[in-house]
């Protein structure tokens, strides 16, 4: 919808794993962080949408979260394989 509707250059990550767990499609939406996968917008309301703070922007909405992740939900590390990028 963003790339037919709003803006066919915007770089942003839809989702990596396709379940919602990886969280690598984590945006702010009006402050707030969001799983961009799971996240609805209603029609008839504006949002203030933002990269992640506290992370290099690689381009528009998509950061380098590095090599060493922190799952969200649980709070435990892990390292990605090489190759892997998010």
């Amino acid at each position: 919808m963003i790339y037919t509707n709003l803006d066919a250059t915007l770089a942003f990550r839809n989702y990596f794993c396709g379940r919602g767990l990886c969280a690598s499609c984590r945006i702010t939406v009006d402050g707030t962080v969001k799983k961009a996968c799971h996240f609805l917008l209603e029609a008839d309301r504006e949002y203030m949408v933002e990269p992640l703070k506290n992370y290099p922007v690689i381009r528009d909405l998509v950061v380098d979260f590095g090599k060493k992740r922190t799952d969200p939900e649980s709070g435990r590390e892990f390292h990605l394989k090489e190759g892997i990028t998010f």
